[in-house]
């Protein structure tokens, strides 16, 4: 299995989630996309294949424009995740849609993989959406009857 891990949490993260990936598949082969920054240290790991820079500093968004790295024929692409909700690595997946793959999947810190595409994003930023505007209804509509509310509650106490 040829798999493209993209590096953005811990590398203590990174070697636990090699390990698991080896313990599935002692074969497969692991290439990291990481920042220019780590790729030294990044390419001491003893069970990782290969080390693929990402040509921007900053977060990973934008799209890859290595030829060599999209050439290759990608069976996992996977984006370890640094909590357990996904929050803010919604700009790694949409650079990890940006390569070609059999497959992609994200990695939480407690090892669950789920699997993304486009559609599942575009899910994910619905039910967001969907959620902000739901809680600020909620908490306008409670401001409403607490104001509505209040000269009741003020006269029995006096």
């Amino acid at each position: 299995m040829n798999i493209l891990l993209i590096r953005c949490v811990s590398l203590q993260l990174l070697d636990l989630i090699i390990a698991k990936i080896k313990q599935n598949d002692a074969h497969a082969q692991i290439h990291v996309l990481t920042h220019q920054h780590s790729a030294d240290l990044t390419a001491k790991h003893p069970s990782i294949d290969r080390v693929w820079t990402y040509e921007r500093s900053g977060n990973f968004s934008g799209k890859i424009h290595d030829v060599a790295l999209k050439g290759i024929s990608w069976d996992l692409i996977l984006v370890p995740l640094g909590n357990e909700s996904g929050s803010g690595f919604e700009n790694v997946k949409k650079l990890a849609l940006s390569i070609p793959s059999k497959d992609r999947q994200t990695i939480s810190i407690s090892g669950d993989w789920k699997r993304f595409n486009r559609f599942s994003m575009i899910a994910e930023q619905m039910i967001h959406t969907v959620s902000a505007v739901f809680g600020g209804l909620v908490t306008v509509v409670g401001l409403v009857v607490l104001l509505v509310a209040m000269p009741f509650i003020s006269r029995k106490h006096k």
